[in-house]
């Protein structure tokens, strides 16, 4: 806050909050008190930087759907269905359940449920993994702090095993921008590959082949 207020060049932090409060719909006369105390940029600063990081975002997309992975081979697109209504839901969860007394009558019927130590237990599974990790925490601090090992034959498990590793590699993704198309499917899809066209810089037969 210092620094900012001292050298509003030195803004990154405060381009960040002022980027996420201008999302979560922070009124103008709020980020200006926040501008005023050094927790945010102003809005004009925010909206400029807007439609830098559009212009980036724009350039990044199209450089990366026209970078050919093979000969024959082109970017991966993923799609979502991004439906507003959000038929998925509605159609798991009715919107009449989403209410007080539907809450309420759920609440009552919690008596009437049988709750079993299976449910809240850890299975044998997992039961073997947790005693590994408790075993090699235990010799770790015992070679570290306490003892040394008589020989070197035995081996000794220091390290907990991998339990579902998840890559430590940044997945390539890049996000395009939303897309609003028609619930007609020939219409709606037309209406996705040309705004995927639009935002990728490419001819439709480019796209296309």
């Amino acid at each position: 806050m210092v620094a900012f207020v001292k050298n509003q060049r030195n803004n990154g932090h405060q381009l960040t909050n002022s980027l996420t409060f201008l999302a979560c719909g922070v009124t103008d006369r709020v980020n200006l008190f926040l501008n005023y105390v050094g927790l945010s940029s102003s809005r004009k600063t925010t909206h400029h930087a807007l439609n830098k990081l559009s212009r980036r975002s724009s350039l990044l997309i199209s450089t990366k759907i026209g970078k050919l992975l093979a000969p024959t081979l082109g970017s991966f697109l993923c799609f979502d269905n991004l439906d507003f209504e959000q038929r998925v839901h509605t159609k798991s969860v009715s919107s009449s359940d989403l209410t007080v007394e539907s809450y309420q009558q759920a609440m009552l019927n919690v008596e009437s449920v049988d709750v079993h130590s299976r449910m809240l237990l850890p299975t044998a599974k997992e039961e073997v993994q947790w005693e590994l990790v408790l075993k090699s925490q235990i010799t770790s601090a015992l070679l570290k702090h306490l003892a040394t090992p008589a020989e070197s034959y035995v081996s000794i498990n220091t390290k907990p095993p991998v339990v579902d590793q998840i890559s430590s590699e940044k997945p390539d993704i890049t996000m395009l921008k939303l897309m609003i198309a028609a619930d007609y499917l020939a219409q709606g899809a037309g209406e996705v590959f040309q705004d995927i066209v639009d935002q990728s810089n490419l001819t439709m037969s480019d796209f296309a082949s």
